[in-house]
């Protein structure tokens, strides 16, 4: 029965994570923690130490655990390693992916064109905050459909890691500042591109297309984060 309760405490802890609720630097304390998750302190304990051996929490000496933030240069050196990943991913996805899943990526970036113009029309900070997590929602399903279609389970299941980790522990994730309708058209323009590659089988353009992918959302977010740390 412990080991169920740790499991459902870590998933539900690291969902939090995920969606924000948990943002980067808050602290987590057992007992605060069980009592809203309506268990023991000792299956969250479990959870939390789980999460800090996957990188997503740190130990402070005499602090306890808190939601780990990345800085510049850590940020840097995971997508740097997506770099390496993620365009071999895609040379085998070109290879190996189905009309069916070519068919979900498609409806997955049409989403692109009405986050853009819901975008444009959006004059409300709230509001803002939900598109930029749609848009994050969006990559994240794109990038897992074209990684199933690569066949390479643990190639997946590192890069899905990678990208978690690189996109819930900074403290600039899905913040609105860094979304535009002009970035996510071209965000659609660029998906566009590697569904043709996907389609004619191009390994070699859809390996290219990722790593220009992955680099420019590395360079815009380090970019981002030096301009709003002076």
């Amino acid at each position: 029965m412990k080991e169920n309760l740790a499991t459902r405490a870590y998933k539900t802890l690291r969902e939090r994570v995920a969606s924000g609720d948990l943002p980067p630097g808050t602290r987590l304390v057992n007992r605060t923690l069980a009592k809203e998750l309506g268990i023991s302190f000792t299956p969250v304990r479990e959870a939390i130490n789980q999460l800090a051996s996957e990188g997503l929490v740190d130990y402070v000496r005499g602090g306890g655990a808190f939601v780990r933030t990345l800085d510049s240069k850590e940020l840097a050196e995971l997508y740097d390693l997506r770099m390496i990943l993620e365009p071999f991913g895609a040379k085998q996805a070109a290879l190996r992916i189905s009309s069916e899943q070519i068919d979900d990526l498609e409806s997955i970036c049409s989403e692109l064109l009405t986050i853009a113009h819901d975008l444009r029309e959006c004059d409300d900070p709230a509001l803002a905050s939900d598109l930029a997590k749609r848009w994050s929602s969006n990559e994240e399903q794109f990038h897992a459909t074209l990684l199933e279609a690569a066949e390479n389970r643990w190639l997946a299941k590192t890069a899905r890691d990678l990208q978690f980790v690189s996109r819930t522990l900074t403290a600039a994730r899905e913040m609105p500042e860094l979304l535009s309708t002009r970035m996510v058209a071209r965000t659609w323009k660029d998906h566009r591109s590697l569904i043709r590659f996907l389609r004619n089988g191009d390994g070699d353009g859809a390996s290219e297309w990722m790593e220009r992918h992955i680099r420019r959302g590395r360079d815009g977010v380090l970019e981002f984060l030096k301009k709003n740390s002076r």
